[in-house]
């Protein structure tokens, strides 16, 4: 039984976004492979694959062009949820995993969130319509995030956390 589900990605995974020429007389990705594969770094392309290592070791060039899909070799993006995408939006996310966590948490632990997307508003919601307790473990909490997870916490009938 799983008890993670990355709701936005993961990095070092990568998926063909579809954009840019497909190269070597190769077709660009069908939509419905590119929704459902994903290429860690040890698939990129040499080149592309020894760019990432080189700057993850603050070593070389800064990466300043999307890498190519090893499949098609047109442009891959960050195996990441996008401004217009759902969460639902790719099997990758597991939505209806953290949906159905919400629903039976006895807890929920905010970590590296600013509180301003769509899961962990649901989450605070859930969280105050059904008094769970929510752990905020964000290191540098802006005033939005702090009045939020107060607001949860007052909604549950707990005090603001004293410091």
């Amino acid at each position: 039984d799983a008890q993670l589900v990355e709701a936005h990605g993961r990095a070092g995974l990568f998926r063909c976004c579809g954009i840019g020429d497909a190269t070597e007389g190769r077709q660009r990705c069908e939509e419905s492979v590119a929704n459902k594969e994903w290429y860690g770094v040890d698939d990129l392309l040499s080149k592309d694959r020894k760019a990432l290592q080189a700057w993850w070791r603050d070593e070389g060039k800064p990466v300043t062009r999307p890498f190519s899909c090893p499949r098609c070799g047109a442009f891959l993006a960050p195996l990441s949820l996008l401004f217009d995408e759902n969460y639902d939006s790719h099997f990758f996310f597991e939505a209806d995993a953290w949906d159905g966590w919400l629903d039976d948490a006895d807890a929920v632990v905010f970590a590296g969130t600013s509180f301003s997307v769509q899961v962990t508003r649901e989450a605070l919601r859930r969280c105050r319509d059904r008094r769970v307790p929510i752990y905020n473990f964000n290191v540098d909490e802006p005033e939005k995030t702090v009045a939020l997870a107060n607001a949860a916490r007052l909604r549950r009938g707990a005090g603001p956390p004293t410091r």
